[in-house]
This record gives structure tokens, C-alpha cells and sequence, in this order.
């Protein structure tokens, strides 16, 4: 009966022209923001990168499994270097998702009425922006390296590579966790 009674209500075009322009100021409106705000903070990512990245690492740590153990002893600490790409690679990951939400935080720059401080805050949001790029930029080619070792590992399982190339891109990999910001910099804008 109530369902009823809305349908009724809502088929007056004026009434529910009415009620479109109420639907799109509340979710427009500072409540709105704060429920998307909320709704993308428990936002779980599906697949795509992120996912990736973590098949990516446990690949190889399966593939060392698969070794022969002679193979194994060979690399000698793959495991544990991988396992240290994989803890940075989720670091990096916290990273981008705590700066997301800052840059979430600061809200919009119209807000401020003084120029001057507009001015300043959209400095700050762009200094926000800029670190949260760095980030990502840092986590995809810490990924690309990390899949490197996948396949050098597999070239080895195959017959194809030797323990020398493992060892080289695990340095490649382990270099990326440790570069300066500055260098991530310039490889971003490059």
C-alpha cells in the first residue's frame, strides 16, 4: 500500500521533478560528500593492478618452490629478497592509498574565499597530488622488476637462464625500493 501511495505521489512530473532536485541536493551537499568520502576509504579493490602485483610475487616465490633444490641452494637468499620486494611493494601500496585519502581530505579549493589562501591551498593539494604519483610511479616499476625476477626464475626452471640473471634483477628490483625520491621524480616526468 505505501509503495502504492509514493507511486502515485511521484507520478505527478512536478512532484517528481521535485523530488529529483531534493535526491541531487542531498547527495551533492556536504552529506553526500561525507558518504562518498566514507564509501571510498572501504572501497576494496578488484582485480587490476593491485592484484597483479600480488600474483606477480607470489609466482615466484612458488616457482623457487618448484626449484630442484640444488637450483635452490644456488640462488641462495631469493626468497627472503623477494619476500623484502613484497613487503616494500605493500608499503609503497599504503602509501598511495594514505595519500589518496588525504587528497580526498583537503576537499575542494573554491571553498576559500581569500584568494590568497586558495592560492596556497591548491599549492598544497598539488604538493598532495605530486607525492601520490611519485608513489604510484614507484610501486609500478617496483612491480615491473619484481615480474622480471618472475621470468628470469622462470628461465632458469626452464633451462633457459642461470642463477647470475636471478641475482641481477633482484639487484635491479632491490635498487628501485632504495632510490631517492628525486630519482623517481625525474623517471616520472620522463
Amino acid at each position: 500500500m505505501i509503495g502504492l501511495s509514493v507511486g502515485v505521489y511521484v507520478m505527478n512530473s512536478s512532484r517528481a521533478a521535485m523530488l529529483d532536485r531534493i535526491v541531487a541536493l542531498l547527495w551533492r551537499g556536504p552529506l553526500g560528500r561525507f558518504a562518498f568520502r566514507l564509501a571510498a576509504r572501504r572501497a576494496v579493490p578488484v582485480g587490476g593492478v593491485a592484484a597483479t602485483q600480488a600474483a606477480s610475487a607470489s609466482g615466484v616465490r612458488s616457482l623457487i618452490a618448484s626449484l630442484p633444490a640444488a637450483r635452490r641452494r644456488e640462488l641462495g637468499d631469493v626468497k627472503r629478497q623477494v619476500q623484502d620486494l613484497e613487503a616494500s611493494l605493500v608499503a609503497l601500496g599504503a602509501r598511495v592509498r594514505g595519500l589518496d585519502d588525504a587528497i580526498a581530505q583537503a576537499g575542494d579549493a573554491a571553498l576559500d574565499g581569500d584568494a590568497v589562501s586558495r592560492s596556497r591551498r591548491t599549492e598544497l593539494v598539488a604538493d598532495l597530488v605530486a607525492a601520490r604519483d611519485e608513489a604510484s610511479a614507484r610501486r609500478a616499476r617496483l612491480a615491473g622488476a619484481l615480474e622480471n625476477v618472475r621470468l628470469q626464475v622462470l628461465r632458469l626452471k626452464s633451462g633457459v637462464g642461470a642463477h647470475a640473471d636471478v641475482a641481477a634483477e633482484l639487484r635491479t628490483a632491490e635498487a628501485l625500493t632504495h632510490e631517492p625520491a628525486s630519482v623517481a621524480a625525474t623517471a616520472l616526468a620522463q
